[in-house]
């Protein structure tokens, strides 16, 4: 649901801002626990940040429109 309200910002977002590099950062211990499922840690770890980013702006009523 939030990202039907604003997907023009977190496509824009996906483009412009680095989440695989927080995402690693954040998560390096779980990912070499991971093993070979490292990167579907990292993808995850990118969605939940990228989630929460709109869920931030959600509760702002903050809303890209065109």
């Amino acid at each position: 649901m939030l990202i039907g309200l604003n997907p023009i910002f977190i496509y824009m977002a996906h483009r412009m801002v680095d989440f695989s590099y927080t995402s690693e950062f954040m998560l390096v211990g779980v990912m070499e626990l991971a093993g070979d499922f490292s990167g579907v840690v990292l993808q995850a770890g990118v969605l939940l940040l990228e989630f929460g980013l709109l869920l931030v702006l959600h509760r702002n009523k903050t809303y890209l429109k065109i």
